[in-house]
């Protein structure tokens, strides 16, 4: 435990902490000012995605339309009409709340408009637009959120706490991040060679085990620091200058193949903060082999890189 505090006070001295702070600040504080300027364009983007729905719902009504003046419906004809009028009715609230940023009122219209569907399908409909998984994945979701009563959120340029962690944990928890400890701490051990240190810390009544230990300590503790580090910063910047809401509980796809499952943001996140500390483990432990049988650091950082 000694050796560790010993390892850990060399580190803070060389003041990396700082420089990995401020890395990982400026990252999430570059993401947000991005997502932050691209929010008005929000209601345009929701509208776009909507638009080749609402156009096939008016381009169905058209087609029955004249039937419907000269009376001529068929009875299952009649029954399709009036749905396709309600559909039509849920697409303008649909838009409405879009043009209205009431983003808490949409999953709500959007369940009827789906339910709406249903009912012109088992009506004798064809609906083309939306098909296949791609309807699956927007039913499920849809029910996801109102099950929860979640709002609609902007996953492209999401300006809320969790939503924002989860679009920047591929770089920050991802290989630029290991990257990053690489490049900051991955002297730990061939620095001790350079300086000629280590011959001093040999005279000492320690194994060289020991030593390695410590040092193969330090640098998890190092990746947890990281980890604090990307949580406060990921969390504090969006709650301050962003929209929150419970987004923890915001649904993800994760998705192989035609197969999907729906999970909440804080699994997804969880998930990621594992895979990221068992690569972190795996780094530095081939970092310290390497650095046992290269005497520059500059060689074992480029080799354990590569």
């Amino acid at each position: 435990m000694s050796l560790l505090k010993f390892e850990l006070k060399k580190i803070l001295r060389q003041k990396k902490f700082v420089w990995l702070l401020v890395m990982v600040l400026l990252t999430v504080g570059w993401f947000f000012y991005q997502n932050k300027i691209e929010q008005d364009l929000m209601s345009k983007e929701a509208e776009e995605k909507i638009r080749p729905i609402a156009l096939k719902v008016d381009q169905l009504y058209t087609q029955l339309l004249p039937l419907k003046r000269e009376d001529r419906l068929t009875e299952e004809q009649a029954k399709q009409f009036d749905i396709l009028n309600n559909m039509a009715t849920a697409m303008f609230q649909w838009k409405s709340a879009i043009y209205g940023n009431r983003w808490d009122e949409i999953p709500k219209v959007e369940n009827e408009f789906y339910s709406l569907l249903e009912m012109y399908e088992a009506a004798g409909g064809v609906f083309t637009t939306l098909e296949g998984v791609e309807r699956e994945k927007a039913i499920d979701k849809n029910a996801y959120l109102v099950k929860r009563d979640l709002p609609y959120a902007n996953e492209t340029d999401p300006v809320s706490p969790a939503l924002q962690m989860s679009e920047i944990a591929p770089i920050l928890l991802g290989p630029a991040g290991l990257l990053l400890l690489l490049l900051l701490f991955g002297n730990a051990y061939t620095s001790e060679k350079e300086q000629q240190t280590l011959l001093t810390l040999r005279t000492q009544p320690l194994r060289r085990r020991e030593l390695l230990l410590a040092k193969y300590a330090g640098l998890l503790t190092v990746t947890f620091f990281y980890l604090v580090f990307v949580a406060i910063g990921g969390w504090v910047i969006p709650v301050v200058f962003g929209d929150t809401f419970n987004d923890l509980l915001y649904p993800k796809f994760l998705e192989t193949g035609d197969s999907f499952a729906l999970i909440p943001v804080w699994q997804h996140l969880l998930n990621a903060t594992i895979l990221f500390l068992a690569a972190g483990a795996f780094l530095f432990a081939l970092l310290l082999l390497i650095g046992t049988q290269l005497r520059s650091s500059f060689s074992t950082i480029m080799l354990t890189g590569f």
